[in-house]
């Protein structure tokens, strides 16, 4: 529950994570993590400040996902 723990209207969170190829990383529990953590977001009126992103495998930060980042808080900023 770190990003419960590290929510604010200041702030804003971002699951990313492979559907394949991640030996350090369990994406089922990273998405079941995701949706309890979305459920606190939801009650904190906070649930835009929250975005999981899957990419299909490999064990880093690809440019797709600096995109979607990039994008999600282009999105978050504008709303502010």
């Amino acid at each position: 529950y770190l990003p419960v723990l590290a929510a604010g209207a200041e702030r804003y969170y971002m699951f990313v994570a492979a559907w394949m190829g991640e030996d350090w990383v369990n994406p089922p529990g990273m998405w079941e993590c995701y949706k309890k953590v979305q459920k606190e977001y939801i009650e904190m009126d906070l649930e835009s400040h929250l975005h999981a992103w899957f990419h299909k495998e490999g064990h880093a930060l690809l440019d797709e996902d600096m995109k979607e980042l990039v994008a999600f808080f282009d999105k978050s900023l504008l709303s502010c």
